[in-house]
């Protein structure tokens, strides 16, 4: 089914599996593979107005992340979320295979709260590729304009857990990181129950390893210098009206992007691509 302000596929079944990409922020709403089920979180509580941040899937973060370098943008994570991207194509393959592209420019924008902070010409192309195991998202961003500009940018990809307190990321062991302004190092693999919010300095694969629903998600990027990690915990979560009773334990966020120190500078004609491949996997028995 699709509406008047969602002309993309909504909830396209294919051998391959079930998936949504919304024109509405270019935003990848579900990723269902086979053997796996849900594979990303959007909260029972979610508001699905057009313009309008949805909580859960992977919101486009652009042209600046949070509040913006020096904390006084708005809306948070910039406009992109809340613009409706243009559909330019989709296509299956014989094994059920999806592409979708998407473009933004600062046209359609226009409407969208923010975009006078940015008033730089610009192309964003967002293109989403499933398959049975994997989710790949690519964001392309060419200045059209005649003049660089700088931009920070995410894949604020929110991922489905068992039981957060269950989980456990690898792969940013002995990496940087920032933390409500403080600085640390990660020592071994990350675990949850209370609040996180972490900015690493990182290109490396990470892995969030699910024993609850025996799986694991791999995700390697390219273009990427930042890694973010979140998830509110019960006390924040239960401030925000957009996120269902104790849902905090359902989700955590894992984002590729290039944020802070690691925002990308572009030059008149040229471009900059953010790529993040998420593939899903069985976890392996331990051989006794």
């Amino acid at each position: 089914m699709t509406t008047a302000h969602d002309t993309s596929p909504d909830n396209v079944l294919t051998p391959a599996g079930t998936f949504t990409v919304r024109t509405w922020g270019g935003h990848v709403t579900q990723w269902d593979a086979p053997g796996f089920g849900p594979l990303l979180y959007v909260s029972s509580a979610a508001n699905h107005t057009p313009g309008v941040a949805l909580r859960g899937g992977v919101p486009v973060c652009f042209p600046w992340f949070a509040k913006g370098p020096d904390g006084s943008h708005s809306p948070s994570h910039g406009f992109a979320r809340l613009s409706e991207w243009a559909h330019l194509s989709t296509t299956e393959d014989a094994q059920g295979n999806l592409t979708v592209t998407h473009e933004l420019t600062p046209t359609q924008a226009a409407a969208a709260d923010g975009i006078q902070l940015f008033p730089h010409p610009f192309h964003a192309t967002h293109t989403a590729e499933f398959t049975a195991t994997t989710l790949t998202i690519s964001l392309t961003v060419v200045n059209t304009g005649d003049n660089d500009f700088t931009f920070e940018e995410a894949l604020h990809t929110y991922l489905a857990v068992s039981t957060i307190t269950d989980v456990s990321v690898f792969g940013l062991d002995g990496e940087p990181f920032t933390e409500d302004g403080a600085a640390g190092t990660q020592e071994g693999p990350l675990t949850f129950g209370e609040r996180i919010d972490r900015i690493y300095t990182s290109m490396h694969p990470v892995t969030l390893a699910d024993p609850g629903a025996n799986r694991t998600i791999t995700i390697t990027k390219t273009g990427s210098r930042s890694t973010v990690v979140w998830n509110p915990g019960p006390d924040l979560a239960a401030t925000m009206p957009d996120i269902g009773h104790g849902e905090w334990e359902r989700f955590v966020c894992i984002e590729s992007g290039n944020i802070g120190d690691n925002a990308i500078t572009v030059k008149p004609g040229q471009g900059h691509t953010l790529t993040a491949k998420y593939e899903v996997s069985p976890i392996e028995p331990i051989e006794m």
